[in-house]
């Protein structure tokens, strides 16, 4: 396994290419669209910022947090006996090909971490060492309390980029619109890819939904925003909401029907007669907020 302990369940035996000192991705990310060039720039100055942003999240995904999340995962099926093997993990944990591969402030706390739990170690040895040494690994390794992420945990969730990675993604989901459509087939392909990638790296069972704390943090929330983001399409979004002054006045309309409504509605009979729709709906809404207020 990852650390030097027993094989982590549903992990890749292979670990990632490493990643240059510049933003470019390591070799599972060249699936992933052809984000960025190595020098971190994207391949086309026209990119919307929504695109961008979108490229930046998904680099992140794959050079920071499925490293971090296979590397955490690994310490948590680690199940060390004797205080002679959880001071040879604890020592070797900075070092681990997943975690050098981390920004500089990570693998920085956990080296700090590591040499804390060591301090420890030495400090408590007695006839009781292998059981108070096992209370310094549980305590390195945390988990969550009275709603509070502790321990390895807390560091994880500190440097994965998890809240900027959902963050990201969650802003693109809340109003499709806002991205050109000629981007959503780059955008269907970059997060499809990615999702591919990180489902396959990242252990099967980390990937579990559970209701009070999930065993991977933000996980919940990047893949269920990698997926619907594969999934949309622009030319599918059948229904707009046009509220042109009251609630009682508002009206569903029809943008998957090849005609026409009977009176007085938009020509939808082209795909681009439909996106003209949708951009006069969401105008015409802008429009009423705006008097509104």
């Amino acid at each position: 396994g990852v650390g030097g302990g027993m094989a982590v369940p549903g992990a890749v035996s292979s670990a990632p290419a490493p990643v240059s000192s510049g933003a470019g991705m390591h070799a599972g990310a060249a699936g992933a669209g052809g984000m960025a060039g190595s020098n971190g720039s994207t391949a086309n100055h026209n990119h919307s910022e929504h695109l961008i942003k979108l490229e930046r999240a998904c680099r992140l995904i794959l050079q920071v947090y499925s490293p971090a999340s296979v590397f955490f995962c690994a310490q948590r099926c680690e199940q060390p006996e004797t205080a002679a093997q959880i001071r040879s993990m604890l020592t070797k944990l900075p070092s681990n090909p997943l975690v050098v591969r981390l920004p500089k402030a990570a693998v920085t706390q956990l080296r700090e971490r590591a040499t804390e739990a060591i301090a420890k170690l030495v400090a408590g040895r007695s006839v009781m060492a292998t059981e108070h040494a096992k209370k310094v690994w549980k305590q390195f390794m945390g988990g969550m309390c009275e709603g509070q992420s502790n321990g390895l945990r807390r560091w994880f969730s500190s440097h994965c980029s998890g809240i900027e990675i959902a963050a990201a993604l969650e802003d693109i989901l809340a109003d499709p619109t806002q991205v050109p459509d000629e981007e959503w087939p780059k955008i269907r392909s970059i997060t499809s890819r990615t999702q591919n990638i990180i489902a396959q790296k990242i252990p099967k069972w980390a990937q579990t939904r559970v209701s009070a704390h999930p065993h991977l943090p933000f996980f919940g929330r990047i893949s269920p925003a990698l997926v619907n983001l594969s999934k949309y399409d622009p030319e599918d979004d059948d229904v707009v909401m046009c509220d042109a002054g009251p609630a009682s006045s508002t009206k569903a309309v029809d943008l998957s029907s090849p005609t026409a409504p009977a009176t007085g509605g938009p020509d939808l009979s082209s795909p681009a007669k439909r996106r003209a729709a949708r951009k006069a709906a969401a105008e015409a809404a802008a429009a009423a907020g705006a008097s509104s207020s």
